[in-house]
C-alpha cells in the first residue's frame, strides 16, 4: 500500500502547486465522480449529517427548538458531537459503541474529506477506501443505535 502523506503535508503540496497542476487535479475529480475520493467525501458527510441530526433530536428532548439546536451544533466538530452528544444520549462511549479501528480512523477521515473538498485534490485510492469504510461503519452503527432500520423510512 502506498503511504499517504498527512493532510497538512498534502495541503502544503497543493498550495505550492502550479495552476496547471491544480487544474489537472480538479479536472480529474470532475471527470471521475465515482472515485474512492468521492466515496470518502460522501461517507464522511453521511456520518456528519446523521450525527448532527441525532444530537439535534437529543437537544429537542431537553427542550430546545430544532432550529436553535441546529444553529448551536452546525459548526461543532462532528467527532465531538458523536462523543459528547450522541453517545451520551445512548448512554455509551465511542469505545463501547464503535469498532476501535473505525473510531480511531474517523478524525483522519474528516481531515482528508476536508482536504478533498476544499483543495479539489486526489488521494490514493487505498487511503480513501480505508477511511470511507471506517466512516460507513460508524454511520451504520449510529443508525443502529438510533433504531433506524435500513429498510424503512420513518
Amino acid at each position: 500500500m502506498l503511504e499517504q502523506p498527512l493532510p497538512d503535508e498534502l495541503k502544503d503540496l497543493y498550495v505550492k502547486a502550479t495552476l496547471s497542476q491544480r487544474y489537472q487535479l480538479a479536472k480529474g475529480r470532475i471527470e471521475g465522480p465515482d472515485s474512492e475520493a468521492d466515496r470518502l467525501v460522501n461517507s464522511v458527510a453521511a456520518v456528519e449529517g446523521f450525527a448532527r441530526a441525532a444530537a439535534v433530536q437529543a437537544a429537542v428532548r431537553r427542550g430546545e427548538t430544532v432550529l436553535t439546536a441546529y444553529r448551536r451544533l452546525r459548526l461543532f466538530d462532528p467527532v465531538a458531537i458523536i462523543k459528547n452528544d450522541v453517545c451520551t444520549m445512548y448512554k455509551t462511549t465511542p469505545e463501547k459503541a464503535f469498532d476501535r479501528g473505525d473510531w480511531e480512523q474517523l478524525p483522519k477521515a474528516f481531515e482528508y474529506r476536508n482536504l478533498l473538498v476544499h483543495e479539489a485534490t486526489l488521494l490514493n485510492a487505498e487511503t480513501c477506501k480505508t477511511l470511507a469504510t471506517a466512516a460507513q461503519n460508524v454511520f451504520e452503527r449510529l443508525a443502529e443505535m438510533a433504531g433506524v432500520n435500513a429498510n424503512q423510512v420513518r
